[in-house]
């Protein structure tokens, strides 16, 4: 068999060219171009003043503070004065100036053995000094005669020290015998005590709480009180919470003291009302003979309508003027002056004061009969209060709490 002589190197070399080569990430080719260009950069090391590398985050920041131009400049140890400006702040001052100014006195305020600036206080002490004032020694005494008494400067002689020291001292002390004051007499102090047989008072008034203003606490108890020794004392006082007057006659259960017209209490007019008998025309007691009469109806007996008599018609009573009949129904009407009717009764309301109000409205308008009471005394109409409808008027504003009662008979 005939062998035949192959080249290898020739087709090693042909498979190994660099376009047969298979390039990844890891392995690539270079050119001569991009090697000679690495080759050329600097080394990674940080340069330093001998020698070159890269620029380290510390210079890179020193770089950047530096201005553009920046030189290296130094300053010279000194300047003439010529090439300073000046202003309001910083002037030069020449020689003589100082001179003129080292001259002055110095600051410190001058003492007994060194001169300086005057102080305020010996400028104040300068200023209160007169012209041509001297150092003048007042003597340690004068002779009274050559004192000049004036109004308000009298001497006093012996005999008169004498005599006033004998006199009653203001700060107290005790009179024997009669004193008389002519003028008004002002106690000031917590009690006043008189310890004589009688006391004789020639004012008809006696004023209690003098010194109580605005509205008085309903605590207040202002009065008259007796000492009775063993026994308990008696008072009569006037009582705030209620507004009453009152008396005790144990010292413990105080009664009101009641008035003739005390709204608690009938008048005449009502007690006569009240005890009255009644008649056919006006209500009142049942009499003995009307008892006796009522007890002479039968029970059951029924209200047997007659008709109205009359001239020609035998029936009921005959209804006069003053009477009406309503519905089938006797009707008697309210009673007015010369009229017979039905009497009409006293109605009672009561209201408080406040300080502010001094209208009060009745439930009704009241008639002919009106009683206006306030803290239980009676007030007088026109002077006290006035009517307008159903309104009563104080002309006075009632203090607080204070009890307003009103009787009336309704128009």
């Amino acid at each position: 068999m005939a062998r035949t002589k192959i080249n290898l190197s020739t087709q090693v070399e042909d498979q190994l060219s660099p376009s047969n080569l298979a390039q990844d990430a890891s392995n690539r080719l270079v050119t001569d171009a991009e090697k000679s260009g690495w080759n050329a950069k600097a080394e990674t090391t940080t340069s330093t003043p001998s020698t070159d590398g890269l620029m380290s985050a510390a210079d890179k920041a020193k770089l950047n503070s530096v201005e553009a131009n920046a030189n290296n400049y130094s300053h010279p140890a000194s300047h003439p004065a010529t090439m300073i400006t000046e202003d309001i702040n910083h002037r030069f001052v020449t020689d003589g100036e100082k001179s003129g100014w080292n001259a002055k006195a110095a600051t410190d305020p001058a003492t007994p053995v060194t001169d300086g600036l005057m102080s305020a206080a010996d400028k104040t002490k300068l200023d209160g000094v007169e012209d041509n004032a001297n150092n003048y020694a007042h003597p340690a005494s004068h002779p009274a005669t050559m004192i000049t008494e004036d109004a308000d400067h009298r001497f006093a002689s012996d005999a008169e020290k004498s005599n006033w020291n004998g006199k009653l001292d203001k700060a107290g002390g005790t009179v024997i015998g009669d004193l008389a004051i002519t003028g008004d007499l002002t106690v000031t102090g917590n009690t006043v005590s008189i310890d004589t047989v009688n006391l004789e008072i020639e004012d008809n008034v006696v004023l209690l709480n003098k010194n109580q203003t605005g509205v008085p606490p309903t605590t207040l108890r202002s009065g008259i009180e007796v000492e009775r020794g063993d026994f308990p004392n008696v008072k009569v006082q006037f009582n705030e919470l209620t507004g009453r007057w009152e008396f005790t006659e144990d010292g413990a259960t105080f009664h009101d003291i009641a008035e003739a017209d005390d709204s608690r209490f009938l008048t005449t007019a009502q007690k006569n009302a009240a005890t009255r008998e009644a008649t056919a025309s006006q209500n009142g007691l049942m009499s003995t003979a009307y008892a006796s009469k009522l007890d002479g109806v039968e029970a059951g007996a029924n209200n047997y309508s007659l008709p109205t008599a009359s001239l020609t018609t035998k029936g009921g009573i005959k209804v006069g003027s003053s009477l009406n009949i309503n519905a089938g129904m006797l009707d008697v009407p309210a009673a007015a002056a010369g009229q017979a009717g039905v009497i009409k009764y006293p109605q009672t309301e009561y209201f408080a004061g406040d300080d502010v109000t001094m209208d009060f409205v009745l439930t009704k308008t009241p008639g002919s009969y009106l009683a206006v009471y306030l803290g239980g005394l009676r007030q007088t109409p026109i002077d006290d209060y006035t009517v307008n409808a159903n309104q009563i008027i104080f002309l006075s504003t009632p203090k607080f709490d204070q009890k307003i009662v009103v009787d009336y008979i309704a128009a």
